[in-house]
C-alpha cells in the first residue's frame, strides 16, 4: 500500500518500486521531491534515487527511534568541544547562539526530551533565536523522533553531516611523520586567523566559539605570517575533536593538511586522547574519500532544520 503523498516531503520514508526487469527494489532515505508524476528519495549516502509513481508498488513514512546513548553521549561532547557564547537548557535540548558564527554554535541541538509538547519547544526554539536577530535552527540526530517532529512542523532540511570517528592511534599509523614543520599553540596567531577567513569574517563571538573548550590547540603548518595550512583541536574527556583544517588554495598538495592533521594527533595523544571525531558534510567526497582512507569511519549522521519562514 502507497502511503506517500507530497506532504511528506523532507521526512524519511520507505519505498519499494518495480524495475524494469519486473522484479522490486526497495529505498529508504529522504524524500526530497514529489512531482511531475515522479518521488525523488535520498538515501543515507546521499545518492538520490528518481521513482515514478507508476512503478510504486508500497511505501510509507518511517518512525524514527531514539538516538543510541553512544550517539548522544558524542554529540554532547561535540557541543562542549565547539561551545557557543550564550546558552540555555531547554529540558534535554540545548539553545546555542554565537552572533551567527557557525552553524554548530547557533543551533538548538534537539536531543532527548525537551520537557514541552513538540509544538511548543519549536515555538520556544524560533522565539529564542528571534530574540537574537538569528534563523531558527536545530540540530537533529539522523534518524531521530526530533527529525521526523521538526519535519511534520514543516523544518526546511539541510544536507546531512557526517560525524566520523577513529582511534587516535590508528590514525597517527595511517599518517607517515611529514617534511612540512608543523606546531600545535594554545592561542591562534593573527596569521591562523586570517587564513581561517575563508570560511568567514572572525568575529568576537567567533573567537570565543574557537578558543573555547576545556583544552584547545591550533595548529600552524609552514612559515610565514599568515601559514599556509591549520587546523583546530579540543580534548574533552577522552575525545579529540578537529576541526577547522584550512590549506592556502595555492599550497595544495605539499603536505600542508596531512601535516596539521599529524601534529593535531600527536597533541590529542598527548594531552590523553584515546578516540578522535570531526564532522564533514556528507556531499564532500574528496574530504570523505581522505578520512577513509586515514581509518575514520561514520559514526552516525546530524543535519539542520530551518523553522517555516
Amino acid at each position: 500500500m502507497v502511503r506517500i503523498t507530497g506532504e511528506h516531503v523532507g521526512r524519511r520514508v520507505t519505498v519499494r518500486s518495480r524495475t524494469p526487469s519486473g522484479s522490486a527494489t526497495d529505498v529508504v532515505g529522504d524524500l526530497v521531491g514529489y512531482d511531475d508524476g515522479t518521488l525523488r528519495v535520498r538515501d543515507r549516502d546521499g545518492v538520490e534515487h528518481a521513482v515514478a509513481l507508476a512503478d510504486l508498488i508500497a511505501g510509507h513514512p518511517v518512525s524514527a527511534r531514539p538516538a543510541p546513548g553512544r550517539v548522544v553521549q558524542l554529540e554532547r561532547v561535540a557541543a562542549a568541544g565547539w561551545p557557543a557564547v550564550d546558552t540555555e537548557p531547554l529540558g534535554e535540548w540545548l539553545l546555542r547562539a554565537a552572533g551567527g558564527f557557525t552553524s554548530r554554535a547557533n543551533s538548538a541541538l534537539a536531543i532527548g526530551a525537551s520537557g514541552l509538547p513538540f509544538p511548543a519547544a519549536a515555538e520556544r526554539v524560533r522565539a529564542w533565536y528571534a530574540e537574537r536577530g538569528l534563523p531558527g535552527r536545530a540540530a537533529v540526530v539522523l534518524p531521530s523522533p526530533e527529525d521526523d517532529a521538526f519535519a511534520a512542523a514543516g523544518w526546511t532540511p539541510r544536507d546531512a553531516v557526517l560525524v566520523q570517528t577513529a582511534d587516535v592511534a590508528g590514525v597517527l599509523d595511517a599518517l607517515p611523520p611529514s617534511p612540512v614543520r608543523a606546531d600545535v599553540r594554545p592561542e591562534p596567531s593573527d596569521g591562523w586567523l586570517a587564513r581561517y577567513t575563508a570560511r568567514g569574517q572572525v568575529t568576537a563571538e567567533g573567537r570565543e566559539v574557537l578558543t573555547g573548550g576545556p583544552r584547545v590547540g591550533f595548529a600552524h603548518a609552514g612559515d610565514g605570517a599568515e601559514p599556509p595550512g591549520i587546523g583546530r583541536g579540543v580534548v574533552v574527556a577522552d575525545w579529540l575533536g578537529v576541526s577547522a583544517i584550512e590549506v592556502d588554495p595555492g599550497a595544495r598538495g605539499r603536505g600542508y593538511g596531512k601535516a596539521v592533521t599529524r601534529a593535531l594527533f600527536e597533541w590529542g595523544a598527548a594531552n590523553g586522547a584515546r578516540r578522535a571525531y570531526l564532522q564533514v558534510e556528507s556531499g564532500n567526497r574528496p574530504a570523505v574519500a581522505l578520512y577513509a582512507a586515514l581509518g575514520l569511519r561514520t559514526h552516525h549522521r546530524y543535519r539542520y532544520r530551518f523553522a517555516p519562514g
